[in-house]
């Protein structure tokens, strides 16, 4: 008699043990070849001692002594590894310094009378009401891109935005040249030459510690001839 090996990715043993009075044939995949040998040497004892099993007991008891066998093999000493969880703390960034805004270059006037004069911030130190329009003064740090920069930016604001370079090299040259009370010394613009339409523009430009400032008035051309005199003034009176 041959018992078939159950499992079908692994052939049987060809070898067929007389047990008795059957046979009885191995093939277990997952036994190694020492295990195996030690199975074959008892069914050989107990066939030498005429004992005559079932196939179908033997595939029973066939579990029972491998497990017997695998448990007797188990002698390694388990060994416990102690472990220590590292937490890892991502350190919060650093807030950054607020950029600070470059202290302003000290700057006075004289309001001339008339006009009233409004608070300003920042870059725009003040403001004066001059009818229905405004005189500012402001100051950058530098020059703000040079003089012909300044004077593309302010023709566009008169609707002349790309004025040609000898328009403004002539602008340039008809300036007024003054010196402030402060000791600034000064340009004074009229941008009534160029301006295509009734708006035009008084402006003066001065460089102190470094800084530009500017006094600009715009509004109409009968404004402008009205309140030069004291645009002048406003302008002679910083420092």
């Amino acid at each position: 008699m041959t018992h078939d090996s159950p499992y079908p990715d692994h052939p049987a043993d060809p070898v067929k043990i007389p047990f008795g009075c059957c046979r009885v044939q191995l093939g277990v995949p997952f036994l190694g070849p020492a295990i195996e040998r030690l199975l074959r040497g008892l069914f050989l004892h107990l066939g030498g001692a005429g004992l005559c099993l079932r196939a179908s007991f033997m595939n029973r008891l066939l579990p029972i002594l491998m497990v017997m066998l695998l448990a007797g093999c188990g002698g390694e000493e388990i060994v416990q590894r102690p472990y220590r969880e590292v937490t890892t703390v991502r350190a919060a960034p650093k807030p950054q310094a607020a950029t600070e805004a470059p202290q302003q270059v000290a700057l006075s006037w004289q309001a001339p009378e008339g006009w009233e004069e409004r608070p300003g911030s920042g870059m725009r130190r003040v403001g004066f009401g001059v009818g229905e329009s405004e005189c500012t003064i402001t100051s950058f740090p530098g020059d703000v891109g040079g003089m012909k920069a300044n004077l593309r930016r302010w023709l566009g604001q008169l609707d002349v935005p790309d004025p040609a370079e000898a328009d403004m090299d002539r602008l340039i040259a008809e300036a007024s040249a003054f010196t402030a009370q402060g000791g600034m010394s000064g340009q004074l613009l009229d941008f009534g030459s160029l301006a295509p339409g009734e708006q035009s523009m008084l402006a003066a430009v001065f460089e102190k510690d470094g800084w530009s400032v500017f006094v600009k008035l715009m509004g109409s051309r009968t404004l402008l001839a009205e309140e030069r005199a004291r645009f002048v003034q406003l302008c002679e009176s910083l420092q």
